[in-house]
């Protein structure tokens, strides 16, 4: 689970407080949270098996978004998309 530090404005994963550019630190805060919630769910639904929120949660995602979360050795494989 990522932790916020409020000391260096960041979670414990790296990411910075703030999701977006012109949004306030409480909103930015909020925002955070919720994807650690979400993290979190989505963990839980994979011990269990269940990855069908998962994929459909996915296909919202821009593929490009999706293949560079790949490792780089295996976006070739989707060049077509």
């Amino acid at each position: 689970m990522a932790i916020y530090n409020e000391d260096s404005n960041q979670h414990s994963d790296g990411r910075d407080s703030e999701v977006s550019i012109g949004i306030s630190e409480a909103q930015a805060k909020k925002e955070n949270n919720l994807i650690d919630s979400v993290i979190e769910q989505i963990k839980e639904d994979i011990d269990h098996g269940d990855v069908s929120a998962v994929f459909e949660l996915l296909r919202f995602c821009p593929v490009v978004n999706l293949i560079t979360y790949l490792p780089e050795e295996r976006w070739g494989e989707f060049t077509n998309l």
